[in-house]
Order: structure tokens, then C-alpha cells, then sequence
């Protein structure tokens, strides 16, 4: 069974490539709310494969944080262990490098959150002016003929069939 000194490197390492994956999440959603105020529809595109692959790497590394955490708890003989209790237990010379990734990874998830919003404000307004433009479209092309071509009223055709004949 390893020791938590043995595993606290291990931890410090998932924690630095946390908050490295969480660097590029929030240069993405930066780069995404510069292009959605563009209207640069293919970098959105591109640049939401790029979120993606970034959270994902966020999720595989926040289950091996979780796995290392219960090795950690296992030391400690409880059944689990989050990182603010961990550097709890530490000695002052070694809660430093923990203390620091734990406030650094706060604050990128703060402003993770915080471009996020922006981002999902920006899309809806979109989708909302879409909505609009596509509601006057069905509304005009049901009122007029040719649009654009005059803008004259059009008037119903009605088909012709053996019972219009006969009535």
C-alpha cells in the first residue's frame, strides 16, 4: 500500500494538468465569444471540436484526481477525501504546491463559468434573431408572390376539380 507522500506527487501532477486543460477551456470560450460576435460560423464549429476535446481531457483527468484521492483516503482510513482536507492533514511545508493548484483551478473554473455565460447569451440572442428572420420569411412568402419582384398581394389559386365546376 503506498504512503500519501508516495501519492502526492501523483496528485500534484493530475492537478497541473487540470488546471493546463482548464487554460485552454477558458482561451477557447475567449476565442468562441470573440467569433460568435463575429458571426464566423465555421470557427465556431471549429472551435466548439476544440471545447469538447478539452473537457473531455478535463473529465479523464478529474477521474484519476477522484481514484488518487481515494488512495489518499485510504491512507488516512476514511472512505473519502477531497483536496481541502487533504491539505488539512499536510505540514505546512507541504501544503503549498496543493494550496496554490487549488486556488488556481477556483479561479480558472470562475472564469470558465463566467465566459460560458457570455457565450450562452450570445447564442441565444442568435438563435433568437434567427427564429425572427425565419418568422418573417414564412410570414412574407405566405402573403406575397414574388417577393422582391414587386411585392404584389397574391391571391389565393384555387384548384380547379369537378366539384368546384359543378358548385
Amino acid at each position: 500500500m503506498r504512503t500519501m507522500e508516495d501519492l502526492l506527487p501523483r496528485l500534484e501532477n493530475l492537478l497541473a494538468k487540470q488546471i493546463e486543460a482548464h487554460d485552454n477551456v477558458l482561451e477557447t470560450g475567449k476565442k468562441m465569444n470573440a467569433a460568435l460576435k463575429q458571426k464566423q460560423l465555421e470557427e465556431i464549429q471549429r472551435l466548439n471540436m476544440n471545447y469538447d476535446a478539452y473537457v473531455g481531457r478535463i473529465e479523464e483527468f478529474e477521474e484519476q484526481r477522484l481514484a488518487v484521492c481515494d488512495e489518499i483516503a485510504k491512507t488516512m482510513d476514511k472512505r473519502h477525501v477531497n483536496i481541502a482536507t487533504i491539505i488539512e492533514v499536510l505540514n505546512e511545508d507541504q501544503r503549498g504546491t496543493l494550496t496554490r493548484y487549488r486556488s488556481l483551478l477556483k479561479e480558472k473554473i470562475g472564469q470558465i463559468s463566467r465566459i460560458n455565460t457570455s457565450n450562452f447569451i450570445l447564442l441565444e440572442a442568435s438563435l433568437a434573431a434567427i427564429s425572427k428572420n425565419v418568422e418573417v420569411i414564412a410570414r412574407s412568402q405566405e402573403k406575397y408572390q414574388g417577393y422582391g419582384q414587386g411585392g404584389v398581394k397574391a391571391s389565393r389559386k384555387v384548384s380547379r376539380s369537378i366539384i368546384n365546376k359543378i358548385a
